[in-house]
C-alpha cells in the first residue's frame, strides 16, 4: 500500500489497515480527492497541493511541502509534521512530535495536544496554534508566523 493515491487528482480512496505495516508516502503530490485511511506511516501526504486526507495517527514529516490542501489526523502524529509548507491546513487532534511547522511559510497547523522542542522554528509564516504545551525552543528564529501555544 505504499504510495497509495501517488499524484491523485479526483475521487475518493478508503485503506483499510492490513495490521502487518503502516503504509507510507500515501497521497504523496495528490492535486484533488480525498483519502481515509487507519494508521498513516512516514511521508503522509507530502508534496500535497489540493484535496484532503483523513488518517488515524501518522509517522514523521507528514504534510511536508504542502501548498494547499488538507490533513487531519485523529489521533497522534510523529515528528515533523508540516515542514516547509507554503499553505495547506493541518489538524492534529492528539498530541506532535518536535519540529512541527519547521520552516514554514504559509498555512494553518492545529495540534490539541501537546507537541515536542522546537516547534515553528526558522519559520516565515502562517500559523501555528498548539493548544497544549509546548516544549523548548518553539518559535526560535522564527519571523512573520504566528505562534499560540495554551490556549485553550
Amino acid at each position: 500500500m505504499d504510495f497509495a493515491g501517488l499524484e491523485l487528482s479526483r475521487g475518493t480512496l478508503i485503506l483499510s489497515s492490513n495490521g502487518k505495516s503502516r503504509p507510507s508516502h500515501v497521497g504523496e503530490r495528490m492535486s484533488s480527492g480525498i483519502i481515509k485511511m487507519c494508521d498513516a506511516g512516514d511521508y503522509l501526504g507530502q508534496g500535497m497541493t489540493g484535496g484532503g486526507i483523513v488518517a488515524s495517527s501518522c509517522g514523521t514529516y507528514a504534510f511536508r511541502n504542502m501548498s494547499g490542501g488538507w490533513g487531519v489526523i485523529l489521533g497522534d502524529a510523529g515528528s515533523f509534521i508540516g515542514v516547509n509548507n507554503s499553505g495547506g491546513k493541518i489538524l492534529v487532534k492528539g498530541n506532535a512530535g518536535e519540529r512541527v511547522g519547521w520552516l514554514m511559510r504559509s498555512g494553518r497547523i492545529t495540534v490539541l495536544g501537546d507537541v515536542g522542542d522546537y516547534a515553528g522554528i526558522l519559520a516565515k509564516g502562517g500559523l501555528i496554534r498548539i493548544r497544549g504545551g509546548a516544549g523548548e525552543n518553539a518559535g526560535w528564529r522564527a519571523g512573520g508566523v504566528r505562534i499560540e501555544i495554551g490556549r485553550r
